[in-house]
């Protein structure tokens, strides 16, 4: 990844090592001052390649924006802290969250610095959950939360039920997806990278799609840190998790700041990323208005 530019603005990306943790930090070369600084955890299979035009496009949008690679080998695993069961791996996810984001403010000028997360597809709960372990450290630091098409959103779900609705979204828009080849590509190429460096640990992460309520940690997180806001954008012809489930989890609209409901399906934040970052960047810019 290298400095890049086009007719919205240039960014540059630099690449640091932390432990295990490989982080790109992609800085535009104006920095609004109104937005905060924007951390992207990657969905599962995903990597920051898979994710770079995506990620350029919030740099471009005068925004500092960092992702990381989550390690295939090792890991810290932070203690739980919630009563809620939570599985190793979603344990080992959020507590690689909670080091990139201690990591950010340690090695700044500005400890007040305020960071935004977002979260795209799977994993959801495990940026609710480095959310809670953040806060009892670093209590003013997280601000809002974007979850992007997020899964554990409805109830009785099975890991086997999400793989074949996913398969029913490829093969339904295989057709559009000639408009987006190259992103396509590497998304794959960077996922077959991904279950090859460690069979295992993907298997026992695919395996943990389906292992918490999302509404649980969210109710958790609204207790515990009503300072913080969470909002949620889903595609309209989402298969993987379609709206119309997600639509029936009333109790979820008690715990979000807002809704959003866009064109497309599951995938679109990298496979089209000048439209749907654009997106995550105005639900930012949002829910910073509703605090004024």
């Amino acid at each position: 990844m290298n400095s890049s530019q086009n007719n919205w603005g240039e960014y540059e990306v630099r690449r640091s090592t932390i432990w295990w943790i490989e982080v790109y930090d992609f800085s535009p070369a104006i920095n609004d001052p109104k937005k905060n600084t924007l951390l992207f955890a990657p969905g599962f299979s995903r990597t920051a390649k898979s994710i770079e035009e995506t990620m350029g496009t919030f740099s471009m949008n005068w925004r500092r924006s960092l992702t990381f690679n989550h390690p295939r080998i090792f890991g810290e695993i932070k203690k739980n802290p919630t009563q809620i069961e939570i599985p190793k791996e979603v344990l080992r996810r959020a507590s690689t969250i909670y080091t990139v984001f201690k990591w950010i403010i340690e090695g700044g000028d500005n400890k007040q610095i305020k960071i935004d997360l977002v979260w795209q597809s799977a994993w959801s709960i495990d940026v609710i959950l480095a959310a809670i372990m953040i806060e009892e450290e670093f209590p003013l630091n997280v601000w809002n939360i974007v979850l992007v098409s997020p899964s554990w959103m409805i109830d009785w779900d099975t890991f086997e039920n999400i793989r074949q609705r996913y398969k029913l979204q490829v093969k339904e828009n295989m057709v559009f997806v000639k408009n987006w080849v190259d992103n396509a590509v590497v998304a794959f190429k960077e996922a077959v990278k991904y279950y090859l460096q460690n069979p295992v640990r993907a298997y026992n992460e695919s395996k943990s799609l389906v292992s918490v309520d999302l509404k649980d940690l969210l109710n958790y997180l609204k207790i515990k840190s009503p300072n913080i806001l969470v909002s949620v954008i889903h595609w309209v012809d989402d298969k993987t998790y379609p709206m119309e489930d997600i639509q029936r989890q009333k109790e979820l609209w008690k715990k979000v700041a807002g809704f959003y409901s866009v064109k497309w399906w599951h995938s679109q934040l990298y496979l089209n990323p000048k439209v749907y970052a654009e997106a995550v960047d105005l639900a930012l810019i949002a829910m910073n208005k509703d605090r004024s």
